[in-house]
């Protein structure tokens, strides 16, 4: 799979971060221009995006204003994020990129692990689609899932 994907790596270094409700950033503008460029230029192979550096200083915020871009949310057939922790579950996190993007509510939490996979994978397999997978503390979260995600050379993307 690594030869299918481009592995890409931003680290997050401004230290001038203003916390509102509206998700401001102050010091982003380039990485922010830089991540959108990333997503909807280059190559259509799938690329995974990694924004790295300390705790507090945005990274979540410089995320979540990619992911709300109107241009970014038109350009990917499904749009999902989900927050791993540094204490993860892998049927947790599963079920919450499935909820983040179907409707089968309850019935997530009824099903297995190996099912959750097949249907994640299955939801994947013909979309060009934006993953979000923030809060990640350790790469072993990391290789539970990546085989999940398709690489059809659609423009799918994950940060």
């Amino acid at each position: 799979m690594e030869d299918l994907q481009q592995m890409n790596s931003l680290s997050a270094t401004s230290s001038k971060f203003a916390s509102t409700n509206k998700s401001a950033m102050v010091g982003f503008d380039d990485d922010l221009l830089q991540i959108k460029e990333r997503h909807i230029g280059q190559s259509s192979m799938l690329k995974i995006i990694s924004i790295v550096g300390m705790g507090g200083i945005g990274k979540t915020t410089l995320a979540r204003n990619v992911y709300n871009d109107s241009y970014i949310v038109h350009y990917f057939d499904i749009c999902a994020w989900t927050i791993v922790s540094q204490e993860y579950n892998v049927q947790e996190l599963l079920t919450s990129l499935l909820n983040s993007m179907t409707d089968l509510g309850h019935k997530l939490y009824e099903m297995k692990i190996e099912e959750l996979k097949e249907k994640l994978y299955q939801k994947l397999q013909c979309n060009r689609y934006l993953i979000v997978m923030d809060d990640v503390w350790e790469t072993n979260a990391w290789e539970e899932v990546r085989r999940l995600f398709p690489n059809k050379n659609n423009g799918s993307r994950i940060i």
